[in-house]
């Protein structure tokens, strides 16, 4: 099998793609696929034991991690639900960061084209929108929220319907049940963050009770000024949220602050 693999392997899928021997049974598979950097996928294809298998030896979420997707982000939230969808789908397993895809009855065609779907669809993750990062974001901060406290403590989007009947000031979670409701804040720009700031001013104007927190997205991404303009008003802050040691935080904090009345 050894000596036919190359052949069989080529004359099953496309003539775009190329083998060359690294070793025995181990092949570095050349395809046109690329990140959107230029560089080119990683694919190679190794016997281990008595099975053939695809992988991409960790340098997919490597490679996303140069480009600003962390792979902490893609372990929570919209991304990770995307990313278990893509591995599901093309029958890949992700072992602990090292993308796989056994080879079953000598079908090298089937198992190259979903391994390189795979990492096509999971590298497209780079291309979220705008729009659609905003709302991972949100979406991640409410998965956060709840990760902390009983949903039916937590009110999102609330304003105060008697002094602000537009919502004009809103807040992006409010905490009840305590003498000090929760008010927090999720920060992805740099017009949330001065609207925000407008916000817990106004509350402090209505002499509204309240214990302001505030998250954002990527504070370094946020101008100094502002940033500093934000601290100064709210008492607690968090500085990214995808960072797992900051999520681990916000998760300890706001459940020992909710237990308190």
């Amino acid at each position: 099998m050894f000596t036919n693999l190359p052949r069989e392997f080529l004359s099953k899928t496309s003539d775009q793609i190329s083998l060359e021997k690294v070793d025995r049974n181990i092949f570095e598979i050349t395809t046109p696929y690329r990140f959107s950097d230029g560089d080119h996928f990683s694919i190679v294809l190794k016997k281990e034991g008595q099975k053939w298998i695809l992988t991409d030896e960790g340098d997919t979420f490597m490679h996303l991690e140069v480009l600003g997707i962390s792979e902490s982000s893609l372990m929570v939230g919209t991304r990770h639900k995307i990313l278990s969808a893509i591995l599901e789908q093309f029958s890949v397993k992700d072992r602990d960061g090292e993308l796989i895809l056994e080879i079953k009855d000598d079908n090298y065609e089937l198992a190259f084209y979903n391994f390189s779907q795979a990492l096509i669809r999971i590298s497209d993750l780079e291309y979220l929108s705008q729009e659609r990062a905003k709302n991972t974001f949100l979406e991640d901060f409410k998965g956060l929220i709840y990760q902390s406290v009983d949903s039916s403590r937590c009110i999102f989007n609330w304003y105060d319907s008697l002094k602000d009947p537009v919502g004009k000031y809103s807040v992006d979670c409010k905490i009840n049940s305590m003498e000090k409701p929760l008010m927090i804040f999720a920060l992805n720009s740099e017009e949330k963050t001065l609207k925000s700031i407008i916000t817990i001013y106004e509350l402090e104007k209505w002499n509204t009770p309240f214990f302001p927190i505030g998250i954002f997205k990527d504070m370094e991404s946020i101008n100094s000024r502002t940033v500093s303009r934000f601290t100064n008003v709210c008492q607690k802050t968090y500085s990214n949220l995808e960072e797992e040691e900051n999520r681990f935080r916000i998760v300890n904090y706001l459940k020992e602050m909710a237990s308190s009345k």
